[in-house]
């Protein structure tokens, strides 16, 4: 069986933990990129569906095809909008502008938002779509009634970019925190370990007879404490001997 160095050991352990604790850092932050770019492209769906329903009312309620792509066209100037689609409550597109796929499509995230008017039964039953201020009453209540949908298309393109860029520094950033680590550990690890080889080293010098031999400890530390007492210890062998030597 090959024999391996109390060095080696450490060194391959502590490096094994940190390559652990680097990837699931790196790993963890990555996620959490990730969640808050998906958050992010939410949020800004959300405002840019909203405000276009919200200002498309008027155009739906008329029909005008003029009015809701001028709307349009000013959202399409945000940054990452893909396309914009007007439609009615019958399915029926308005008006739109970029290239709409279904589903949201491959790399696009869509968000819809409804638009509503407010309206006013009359005595037969019926909505009153245009309402005058004046003409509100508690004998006539108002409602909101839906009378179309805004979709916005969201490119995941920049986001995909961003999020690749950070993964791609991650891991770099995780490669250099291991050979560090690594590197760090290998001296750290020699600074313990020389100190207890030359132990060991003394042990077999004085085993063999020659209780003149000292080791050098330099380190004020148990390691050093157990320098000084192997030294100790030496002399003491030393004295013993003398002792026993005049005896006889």
């Amino acid at each position: 069986m090959i024999r391996m160095g109390l060095r080696k050991k450490w060194v391959i352990s502590i490096a094994i933990l940190i390559v652990l604790l680097a990837s699931a850092l790196s790993s963890f932050f990555i996620g959490q990129l990730k969640i808050n770019e998906k958050k992010h492209l939410t949020r800004h769906g959300f405002t840019l569906a909203n405000n276009l329903a919200y200002n498309s009312e008027y155009g739906v309620l008329i029909a005008n095809e003029k009015i809701l792509l001028t709307l349009i066209q000013g959202v399409m100037r945000e940054k990452d909008v893909s396309y914009c689609v007007i439609q009615d409550m019958g399915g029926n597109i308005l008006s739109s502008s970029g290239a709409a796929q279904k589903n949201g499509g491959i790399g696009i995230y869509e968000v819809s938002a409804p638009i509503v008017t407010k309206a006013l039964e009359s005595l037969q039953g019926e909505l009153e779509f245009f309402v005058k201020p004046e003409e509100t009453s508690e004998e006539r209540p108002t409602k909101f009634v839906k009378i179309g949908v805004a979709r916005v298309g969201i490119s995941m393109a920049s986001a995909n970019r961003s999020m690749q860029e950070a993964q791609t520094t991650a891991i770099i950033t995780t490669f250099i925190i291991i050979l560090i680590g690594i590197f760090v550990t290998y001296f750290l690890v020699g600074a313990i370990v020389t100190p207890i080889r030359r132990l060991a080293e003394g042990t077999q010098i004085v085993a063999r007879g020659d209780l003149n031999h000292r080791v050098s400890i330099k380190s004020r530390d148990e390691i050093g404490d157990l320098g000084n007492a192997f030294n100790k210890m030496t002399e003491d062998l030393k004295a013993s001997q003398s002792q026993l030597i005049q005896a006889e």
